[in-house]
């Protein structure tokens, strides 16, 4: 992370704007490391922890990612945020922005499962567009565990 995906001048304009970041060293942990993460339980690095402003997380991911994945991993929580206080627009964009910008990222299947059910509530739960988005996500990434989560849709009458 630190010598391809940290210095990528898109990454920090993106970190820069989205997130407060915080860095902890596992082979020296600063004394503070165990009060900040009492309740994260970080057994390898990288270990990436996204929380709301209130400290709830949002998000948790190990591992190396190229910064065009790692961005797309970062939108995540963002349009999560946006869910859960009712921006439905703005979540709406976000995942959007996940599958239109990075469609072939680990992150798509998931955006495009979320994207079906943010368009559900903002449609006054209507299934044909959560159905048409779900649908979408089997077509796409069939082999992703989304497209498995997205195949209930299939018991749910219109």
């Amino acid at each position: 992370m630190a010598s391809a995906t940290l210095p990528d001048p898109e990454v920090n304009e993106f970190l820069a704007k989205h997130y407060r970041g915080v860095q902890f060293d596992l082979a020296n942990p600063h004394p503070e490391f165990k009060d900040a993460t009492r309740n994260a339980k970080v057994i390898w690095a990288p270990t990436f922890l996204i929380e709301d402003n209130r400290g709830r997380e949002l998000r948790r991911f190990t591992g190396w990612l190229p910064p065009q994945e790692w961005i797309a991993e970062l939108r995540i929580p963002i349009a999560l945020d946006h869910l859960h206080h009712q921006r439905l627009d703005k979540s709406a964009a976000m995942f959007a922005r996940v599958v239109g910008d990075t469609p072939d990222s680990p992150a798509a299947p998931e955006a495009l499962h979320w994207l079906g059910i943010v368009e559900f509530l903002e449609g006054k739960r209507d299934v044909g567009k959560l159905r048409a988005r779900w649908n979408e996500v089997r077509e796409q990434y069939p082999e992703s565990r989304f497209a498995r989560h997205s195949s209930v849709i299939d018991d749910v009458s219109a």
